[in-house]
């Protein structure tokens, strides 16, 4: 059975106040994606980034399950960057984490 995942989702930019530390949560206004980064809100996604309007977006999904993509990041475009969903057993033995990544920790 799949699983859902319900990011947090509110209609202002998250504060740290309202994510913890490597949370995402949208911006469901202006349709951008936040994460808390070590204590600093950072825009991963949105305008530029993913968007209903990105045409040039490219989302790929494995056979492991695994989401690449490349999209706009801060204005510079073709930034190749992905999504893992691991446990957090395997997110801990992660010796580098990737900077271009995003974790989803699941179960």
């Amino acid at each position: 059975m799949a699983q859902v995942i319900k990011l947090k989702r509110g209609t202002t930019n998250p504060t740290t106040g309202n994510i913890a530390d490597g949370e995402v949560a949208i911006n469901k206004s202006n349709k951008t994606l936040h994460m808390n980064d070590g204590g600093t809100i950072k825009q991963i996604g949105g305008t530029p980034g993913i968007n209903d309007q990105a045409s040039s977006t490219a989302l790929t999904i494995t056979s492991g399950g695994l989401v690449q993509g490349v999209w706009n990041n801060n204005g510079t475009s073709n930034t190749s960057s992905q999504i893992r969903k691991l446990t957090q057993a395997q997110y801990d033995a992660i010796g580098t984490k990737d900077s271009n990544t995003l974790y989803i920790i699941v179960g």
